[in-house]
């Protein structure tokens, strides 16, 4: 099993590609509202006690990227393949995981 720290470059790198890859009809504030919402799920979940909640907050997610992939076209590859590692998220590692790749697709959209 490959250890963290490549997960999370793997993570990165993935986020990087779809993140150049989305067209100009996604806006930057359609991204940090997704972005914003796995970055409290991972701060929750940084707190052992609180995992449950993170997690809870990512199954509410779900919905949110059905819709705004159904309205916007670009937006169904990164909806897709965030609705996949929210259903990965066990643990706060897979959080953790979800939380860079989100933070490398809004940091590399539109950034060449």
């Amino acid at each position: 099993m490959p250890e963290q720290r490549e997960l999370l470059m793997r993570a990165i790198g993935e986020g990087e590609r779809i993140g150049r890859e989305l067209g100009q009809s996604v806006r930057m504030h359609q991204l940090r509202r997704i972005y914003n919402v796995i970055a409290q799920a991972y701060e929750l979940a940084r707190d052992d006690t609180q995992l449950e909640n993170a997690k809870t907050r990512l199954v509410l997610l779900r919905p949110q990227l059905a819709y705004a992939a159904g309205r916007i076209k670009e937006l169904d590859k990164l909806c897709r393949e965030l609705q996949r590692r929210i259903q990965n998220c066990e643990n706060l590692d897979a959080i953790e995981e979800l939380y860079y790749f989100t933070q490398a697709v809004v940091a590399y959209h539109r950034g060449d």
